[in-house]
């Protein structure tokens, strides 16, 4: 697409900064999340609940919109190349980030069948991450780049958000109701 008109080795080379944010993005994800858990727990009297980690992603949500924002911005306006590896590499980190401990908080609310809910985990996402492509492109040349970004990342940010609070408000009862092990780890065990 004009105006970067990349040879084959830099678009090769563009990739690195999407690489690098997903190697800050797995880094921190790990870390913040067992930080807000540690904080949860100790809050609760000892108490530990997997909804506890989720609280984590509530920042990060709009890291994703903005970093998308921006490559819709850069490519809108056709801006200086860094610009959209820039903002690819934002959303890179909250989108790993957010994988992260989503998948987390998948494995500990049954711990019991812990490899059954990692496949289901990463069929779902590699499903939704294959299907993307197909229609991403198209949709911006049919409407206008920026539009079509901010529409995404608005979705990414919004549902994520949805999602995250709807089980941290009724995660525990949904567990409950669907016969999951409920969990009350405590710091004495």
């Amino acid at each position: 697409m004009a105006p970067y008109n990349f040879s084959s080795i830099a678009i090769g080379s563009s990739y690195l900064a999407f690489g690098i944010g997903s190697i800050l993005g797995k880094s921190t994800g790990g870390i913040v999340g067992d930080k807000v858990m540690m904080y949860m727990q100790r809050r609760h009297g000892g108490r530990r609940e997997p909804e506890y980690r989720l609280w984590a992603l509530l920042p990060l949500l709009p890291l994703m919109f903005i970093g998308i924002f921006i490559v819709g911005i850069t490519l809108q306006n056709e801006t200086h190349w860094i610009a959209p590896l820039i903002g690819g590499a934002l959303f890179y980190v909250g989108l790993v980030t957010a994988t992260g401990i989503l998948q987390t908080y998948v494995l500990e609310t049954y711990i019991e069948k812990s490899m059954d809910t990692q496949a289901n985990f990463i069929f779902w996402k590699c499903m939704w991450g294959f299907a993307i492509p197909f229609f991403a492109h198209q949709w911006g040349v049919a409407t206008s780049w920026l539009s079509s970004y901010a529409i995404q990342g608005a979705l990414a940010a919004g549902m994520g958000a949805i999602i995250c609070v709807g089980l941290i408000w009724k995660g525990y009862e949904l567990r409950r109701a669907q016969g999951m092990p409920v969990s009350n780890w405590s710091l004495q065990q």
